[in-house]
C-alpha cells in the first residue's frame, strides 16, 4: 500500500503506512518481550497518528505471540522497526509534515542512543535543523491538501449505495478536476447509466432512479469548534488529526439560493469520518452527519467576521517583515472602494437600523447576535483604518491620489454607519470630527448608490 501511494505521489499517506506498520510491530514485540530502547507499543505512536490506537485495540485477537510461525519475519525486530521509522521520516520530510517528523525522530533517537550510534544521531539532528528552517521560511505557503465530499447513490454501487466519503486530494486541486476524474472513471464503468450531480443540494433517494449510478462531489473544509481554533493556527494544525468537515448551502424561503441580506439563510452540514486525516488511505467513510440552519443575522455576522480575518491575515507581517501590498489594496478596495449592493453598509442598515429594532424581533437570542454583529462592524472599521495607515507607509508617489480617495471613502463610510454601531454621544463626536474634513451633504448614500430598501 505504501508503494502504491508513493507511485501516486501521495507521500503523506505512504508515510502513515510505515508508521502504522512500525506501531503494530512495536505492539507485538512489547507483548512478547519489552525492550527499553524500543517504542512501548502503539501508545508511543499516538502523537504521530491517533488512528494507530483504534487499529491496535484488536491486537490480542489478531496476533498470538505463543503461536508458532506467527510474526517471525525480519521486520519483527529492532532493525525492522528502525527501517520503517526511517522510511516514514523521509516521506514526512518530502510531504512537508515537519511536526510529525520531529515525533518520529524522537522514537528513532531513543534507539540510536541505546546503541550509542552517534553518526545516525548527528544525521537526525541535521535533518531536524533543515526541517525547522524550511518550516520557518515557508510559513503560510505550506500546503497539506484539500478535501472533497463524494456521495454515491444507486444500486449499481452495491455496498457503496448511500455511502458518503471524504477524499483527500493534493494541494490546489480544484472541484472541476476531481469531478472530471470521477466522471470519466464511472462513465467507463457504467456508461449512459451513470449521472454526475454537480450541485450540493440534498438528495432524496426516493426521487432518483435506483437502477442508475449517481455521484455527487462537494468541496469541504475542516471543521473546528471555537475552542479548537485557539490552538489550530498553522497550516499543519489545520490539516493534522482532522475528522470533521463542513460545507454550506445558501437558501432563501422563496426557493432561490441567494437573496437580499435580510432573507439569506445558510445550511451548514458537518460530516464526521471514521478515522482522522492523514491516514493510510486517502478517502474515509462518513459515519455521522449533522446540519444546522443559520439565520440571516448569523450569516451576516459570519460574513463580517470573515472580512476581519482577511484583514488580520494581511496586516500580520510576513516572515521577512513585509506586507502583501497587492492583497492589502484588494481588501481596501473591496471594503470601501466598490459599489456593492450586499456589502457591509447594507448589512449594517438591515440588522442594526431602525427596521431591525421592532419589539417582535428583539428577543434575547437576536439581541446577542446584534451585539456580535456590532462588534464585528466596529472591528471592520478599525481594520480598514489600520490597512490604510499601512498602505500609506508603503505606497509610492504615483498612488497618493488613490490613498486620498480611499481615506475620503473611509470618512464617508464611518459617518454613514456610526448612527448604527456607536452610541449617540460617540456618533456626535464622530460626525463633528469628520465634518471638519469633508462636506456632510456629500454623503455616502449619494456617492456609493446603496439601495436601503434591501432589494437586490
Amino acid at each position: 500500500m505504501a508503494k502504491e501511494h508513493g507511485e501516486n505521489d501521495q507521500k503523506c499517506e505512504a508515510a502513515m503506512c510505515y508508521v502504522h506498520a512500525a506501531a503494530l510491530i512495536s505492539e507485538y514485540m512489547y507483548m512478547v518481550e519489552h525492550q527499553p530502547s524500543l517504542p512501548q507499543g502503539c501508545i508511543a505512536f499516538k502523537q504521530i497518528s491517533p488512528n494507530v490506537l483504534q487499529e491496535c485495540a484488536v491486537m490480542d485477537d489478531v496476533l498470538k505471540p505463543d503461536e508458532d510461525g506467527m510474526c517471525t519475519g525480519g521486520e519483527f525486530s529492532e532493525k525492522g522497526i528502525t527501517n520503517l521509522l526511517r522510511q516514514s521520516a523521509d516521506l514526512l520530510m518530502e510531504s512537508n509534515m515537519y511536526e510529525s517528523l520531529d515525533k518520529v525522530y524522537k522514537l528513532l533517537s531513543k534507539i540510536y542512543l541505546s546503541r550509542r550510534n552517534n553518526y545516525y544521531l548527528g544525521g537526525l539532528h541535521r535533518n531536524l535543523h533543515t526541517a525547522y528552517e524550511k518550516m520557518h521560511h515557508m510559513g503560510k505557503k505550506r500546503q497539506m491538501g484539500c478535501y472533497f465530499r463524494v456521495a454515491f447513490y444507486g444500486e449499481k454501487f452495491n455496498d457503496l449505495n448511500g455511502v458518503t466519503m471524504i477524499y483527500k486530494e493534493k494541494p490546489f486541486t480544484k472541484l472541476p478536476e476531481i469531478a472530471h476524474r470521477l466522471q470519466n472513471m464511472y462513465y467507463e464503468q457504467f456508461g449512459d447509466e451513470f449521472e454526475f450531480i454537480s450541485d450540493s443540494k440534498r438528495i432524496d433517494p426516493e426521487t432518483i432512479d435506483p437502477y442508475r449510478a449517481y455521484v455527487q462531489v462537494t468541496y469541504v473544509e475542516p471543521y473546528f469548534e471555537v475552542y479548537e481554533k485557539k490552538y489550530r493556527k498553522e497550516e499543519f494544525e489545520y490539516s493534522y488529526n482532522v475528522d470533521r468537515f463542513y460545507y454550506s448551502t445558501p437558501f432563501t424561503h422563496s426557493g432561490s439560493a441567494h437573496g437580499a441580506v435580510g432573507e439569506q439563510f445558510k445550511r451548514v452540514t458537518v460530516l464526521t469520518t471514521e478515522f482522522s486525516f492523514p491516514y493510510v488511505k486517502n478517502r474515509l467513510q462518513v459515519i455521522d452527519i449533522k446540519e444546522r440552519v443559520m439565520t440571516p443575522i448569523e450569516v451576516a455576522t459570519e460574513d463580517m467576521m470573515r472580512k476581519n480575518e482577511e484583514f488580520d491575515e494581511v496586516l500580520r507581517t510576513n516572515r521577512d517583515g513585509k506586507v502583501d501590498v497587492k492583497m492589502l489594496q484588494m481588501l481596501i478596495q473591496g471594503a470601501i472602494g466598490t459599489t456593492v449592493n450586499q456589502g457591509p453598509l447594507e448589512i449594517i442598515e438591515t440588522f442594526l437600523g431602525e427596521s431591525a429594532r421592532k419589539p417582535e424581533v428583539l428577543d434575547d437570542k437576536y439581541l446577542r447576535y446584534r451585539n456580535r454583529l456590532k462588534f464585528q462592524c466596529k472591528t471592520f472599521l478599525n481594520n480598514i483604518k489600520a490597512a490604510l495607515n499601512e498602505n500609506r507607509n508603503i505606497i509610492g508617489t504615483f498612488q497618493e491620489d488613490y490613498q486620498r480617495e480611499m481615506e475620503e471613502n473611509l470618512k464617508k463610510f464611518k459617518l454613514a454607519v456610526s448612527p448604527f454601531i456607536f452610541n449617540p454621544q460617540t456618533h456626535a463626536e464622530v460626525k463633528h470630527n469628520l465634518n471638519k474634513s469633508f462636506d456632510p451633504e456629500n454623503s455616502l448614500s449619494r456617492t456609493m448608490s446603496y439601495d436601503y430598501s434591501g432589494q437586490s
